[in-house]
């Protein structure tokens, strides 16, 4: 089986076929279980994630009536009862989440953004799956800004495209601000690298009334002073090898 729930939530067959994993809640609950794949999640918690703070009074009862459901999509072995528990019975390699987590976390930059088919659970409301959909999402950034990062070492003004798009979809990322205001510098466009600064602090300044933060304003000094620590890390590197006297 093979479980997607980077841009949405589907499960296919050993034959590529997909399995129908029933209504939202069903869907939620199995949502549920697969981000928790490789440990079994128990029957109280399964409650609070699938409905959130507002369970019905017969939550327990639907929940097992939801097994029920995929068991009869995915096979009558797939989610296992453990005591008051309930375990989604697949490798976590067969999970695409648990694929990008563990690639993100062994510093597999690239691998980790191979696996990313868009945002965790798109089109899925659970609200009580929300926090864990925020913590892929920041790991997401992470893994974006690190990979970025080392484009604008590489190759500033091949990275400026894509750091364009992403500050304008996420306006209040700081770090994305600082790679398109380096990445800008880098490619000889200080006057565009300090507009940059001027509309993230526009953003940040008219929706939450706060300045940017150390790194954006100390960036900003850099960029005004011409500071040669803003040179890239590879022409940094390149002038360390080259012979004096």
């Amino acid at each position: 089986m093979d479980v997607r729930l980077l841009g949405g939530v589907e499960a296919t067959d050993d034959r590529g076929a997909p399995i129908d994993l029933g209504p939202p809640k069903c869907r939620a609950l199995f949502a549920a279980l697969a981000l928790s794949v490789g440990g079994a999640v128990p029957v109280s918690r399964l409650v609070e994630l699938v409905w959130g703070d507002n369970p019905p009074r017969t939550a327990e009862k639907t929940l097992q009536s939801y097994v029920t459901r995929l068991r009869k999509g995915l096979g009558p072995e797939s989610i296992g009862r453990h005591g008051a528990a309930y375990r989604l019975a697949v490798p976590p390699a067969s999970v695409d989440a648990a694929r990008f987590q563990r690639a993100f976390a062994a510093g597999e930059i690239d691998e980790a953004l191979a696996e990313w088919g868009g945002p965790p659970l798109a089109g899925l409301e659970a609200a009580g799956l929300t926090a864990t959909v925020d913590g892929l999402l920041e790991q997401w950034f992470g893994a974006k800004e690190i990979s970025l990062g080392q484009l604008v070492d590489a190759d500033p003004a091949a990275a400026i495209a894509a750091l364009t798009e992403l500050t304008a979809e996420h306006p209040f990322r700081e770090g994305l601000w600082a790679l398109l205001m380096t990445a800008l510098y880098r490619d000889g466009r200080q006057a565009d690298a300090l507009s940059a600064y001027r509309r993230a602090r526009g953003h940040l300044v008219e929706e939450f009334g706060v300045e940017p933060g150390p790194r954006l304003s100390e960036l900003e000094a850099l960029i005004l002073g011409h500071d040669e620590r803003l040179d890239s890390s590879a022409e940094a590197a390149r002038s360390r090898d080259v012979p004096t006297g």
